[in-house]
């Protein structure tokens, strides 16, 4: 599952950059008191963080992600999540 989250941005502007962007994501979570930031040591934007099936943190990207990048983070997840199932 993906989950996006915008730190800061009104409702308005972050429905207008994905109607720009012909994007339409059922999840997304908007953090105008940037508490997720904070709580997740983010220290610049674009972050990614990918989640394990445990719900631990697996990896932290900043930085845009290329498709490399994005299908090798969500190998190492989706490994993380085949071992937490072994366990």
């Amino acid at each position: 599952m993906f989950v996006f989250a915008d730190e800061g941005a009104s409702s308005a502007t972050v429905r207008r950059f994905l109607a720009a962007e012909s994007l339409s994501p059922s999840n997304v979570v908007l953090d105008h008191s940037q508490r997720l930031a904070c709580t997740m040591n983010v220290r610049g934007f674009p972050t990614t963080l990918f989640f394990g099936s445990d719900g631990r943190l697996v990896e932290l990207h900043t930085g845009m992600l290329s498709g490399a990048t994005l299908a090798r983070s969500l190998q190492r997840a989706f490994a993380s999540n085949r071992k937490a199932a072994a366990r």
